[in-house]
């Protein structure tokens, strides 16, 4: 069965797998709510991450992991 969602400013299909989750059409992962699959195309999947540490050169695909690594950062100089 297709499905189609908007992802910005384009739609994508996909298909739903036996169990109900929703699955990329690009990299055949399953999510169980379409809100996540929304989210994997548009920041994950194929796409180069956007999320910048300022204090290192590692980048990130996702906002709130850039966050956690950031707060490590905060942590090795609060213990030296």
């Amino acid at each position: 069965m297709m499905n189609q969602i908007k992802t910005g400013y384009r739609y994508i299909q996909f298909e739903k797998d036996g169990n109900g989750r929703s699955v990329c059409p690009k990299c055949w992962n399953s999510y169980k709510q379409r809100s996540h699959l929304i989210r994997h195309l548009r920041y994950e999947c194929g796409v180069d991450p956007k999320f910048k540490c300022t204090h290192c050169p590692r980048r990130f695909k996702q906002k709130s992991k850039l966050l956690t690594h950031v707060k490590s950062h905060y942590l090795d100089t609060q213990s030296s």
